[in-house]
């Protein structure tokens, strides 16, 4: 199970390192262009997107793991 862990979870961590880096990119994108709409809408569809692919992975570990090997809270 650590294996699985270690496989699915490498990945997961590099593309939230990468979502971050664009999340950063885009805030400051849309902060230098001066319309606060776009800022706002730019830093939220990043954090959206950063969201959805942690609480998937979070189901997924939830539901592939057994009981003992869950290492992250119960999902509801």
């Amino acid at each position: 199970m650590a294996l699985f862990v270690l496989v699915t979870g490498l990945p997961f961590v590099v593309l939230m390192r990468k979502l971050s880096l664009v999340w950063i990119v885009l805030a400051v994108a849309g902060f230098a262009s001066g319309v606060p709409a776009l800022h706002a809408s730019l830093m939220l569809a990043a954090g959206a997107v950063s969201w959805l692919f942690m609480d998937a992975w979070n189901w997924a570990l939830y539901r592939l793991l057994p009981e003992d090997d869950v290492l992250i809270a119960p999902y509801h």
